[in-house]
């Protein structure tokens, strides 16, 4: 963000709250941006938490969990990416002691 505002002349503290908080990639980036790859292999990525029924987070995750998981049944296939971090088969800490079946070849949870 600062190394963005300083490429363009600008001062932070000038800058409104809004617009200090979102984020910005400096201009010197852009050639490198641009130089990507554009092919992509990967049409949907999902990775994060939520599928421990143990955790102090686990009721905030119901709704989360009841969605994606429908929405990976419905949309996900081989070209995607599936990974719930706390699914860990081989964890002895009891929050990550809990029964997971993969929902496809786009699964690769506790992998």
């Amino acid at each position: 963000w600062h190394k963005a505002a300083a490429e363009e002349g600008l001062d932070p503290q000038a800058i409104s709250k809004w617009g200090r908080v979102t984020p910005k990639f400096p201009r010197s980036w852009l050639p490198k941006l641009l130089g990507l790859r554009h092919d992509k292999k990967i049409r949907y990525n999902f990775q994060g938490g939520g599928m421990s029924p143990y955790t102090r987070y686990a009721g905030n995750y119901k709704y989360r969990r009841a969605w994606m998981t429908e929405f990976a049944k419905t949309h996900f296939d081989k070209r995607d990416f599936l990974r719930w971090t706390d699914v860990r088969p081989n964890s002895t800490k009891r929050e990550f002691k809990f029964s997971y079946t993969p929902l496809g070849e786009f699964d690769y949870s506790g992998r």
